[in-house]
């Protein structure tokens, strides 16, 4: 249960690491000006919005694969990936009748939606926010895999007795 338990948390916390990664830092280094409140409030809430993925997907998912002996750090990183994507994949599906929009990409102006269909910048950037939120589910079930493999393995230092320590 500790095992569990220690890796749900890591799992929690790889995401304001993730978060800080691929947007706090490279603003930073453009020379925006953040705030370490600012820092924590983006930090306490990617944490929050992860916590009952972890929970609710991370555990049962643990679960599952033990009772089929299915345990491995690729069936949880790609089930850390999936839960996080499908979400954001269905519920963005780019559905704009009749608009349009556009905005940044990387510097250059572009239009994401042209009379309400999208354009290969819109596909772009829809595509990019999906992997995104993936690679934080990623991030999330590499770390639970890999905590909980640490955690609820036997000690490995010592002799096949079990007993003394290899030295």
């Amino acid at each position: 249960m500790r095992a569990i338990f220690l890796a749900t948390i890591a799992a929690i916390v790889a995401q304001p690491v993730i978060f800080i990664l691929r947007f706090l830092l490279p603003m930073l280094a453009l020379g925006a000006d953040i705030s370490a409140k600012d820092f924590f409030v983006f930090s306490l809430f990617s944490a929050l919005f992860a916590s009952p993925f972890a929970v609710g997907v991370g555990i049962p998912s643990l679960l599952l694969l033990r009772h089929f002996n299915r345990v491995s750090w690729q069936m949880l990183g790609l089930i850390g990936f999936i839960a996080a994507a499908l979400p954001l994949a269905i519920y963005s599906w780019p559905e704009y009748p009749g608009s349009s929009s556009g905005g940044n990409w990387y510097g250059t102006p572009v239009h994401f939606v042209v009379d309400g269909q999208k354009t290969l910048y819109g596909w772009l950037s829809y595509a990019q926010n999906v992997l995104f939120f993936g690679v934080h589910g990623l991030a999330g079930g590499l770390a639970f895999f890999f905590v909980w493999r640490r955690w609820s393995e036997p000690n490995t230092s010592f002799n096949r007795d079990g007993l003394t320590p290899t030295h």
